[in-house]
């Protein structure tokens, strides 16, 4: 993995209003390709909804694993760069505990453990429109070295 890793020219810095967070997070390609809606960001947590729409389902009516996952590394990814400004955190470990299918809308809430120089530790749930946890995810994202703007 390279060292330095190329942010996003309107990252938002760490003194940034929420609201600039949360345009930020709903403006990342694959939030706007998977029509995540961010219901919050701030440093050191992030919410996003996620709607379904557009997606197969699996034959029990459930969104696919592997896309519940998929949305969970974006949405740990963004909070762990609440946390780190002006460098952009990579994915060292992702785990995931799934507790039921995932069907219908859900809302992830991602939140920073700890976050050190080099790592970033991180957990999150990710609930159906009936507030039951479906997944829980936990992971490390590594830090480079800071990017010049």
């Amino acid at each position: 993995m390279p060292d330095v890793l190329p942010v996003p020219p309107d990252a938002p810095d760490a003194d940034a209003p929420a609201e600039a967070w949360r345009r930020w997070v709903e403006g990342m390609p694959p939030s706007r390709e998977w029509g995540l809606e961010c219901v919050s960001a701030a440093p050191g947590e992030v919410v996003v909804r996620f709607t379904g729409g557009g997606f197969p389902l699996n034959p029990n009516g459930s969104i696919h694993g592997g896309l519940v996952i998929a949305i969970a590394d974006q949405v740990l990814g963004l909070c762990a760069a609440t946390r780190a400004p002006g460098r952009l955190p990579a994915t060292a470990t992702l785990n995931t505990s799934f507790l039921r299918p995932a069907i219908g809308a859900l809302v992830y809430t991602a939140r920073v453990i700890q976050a050190g120089r080099t790592l970033i530790f991180l957990e999150a749930t990710a609930t159906d429109e009936q507030d039951r946890i479906c997944a829980t995810f936990t992971g490390t994202w590594a830090v480079g070295a800071a990017v010049p703007r």
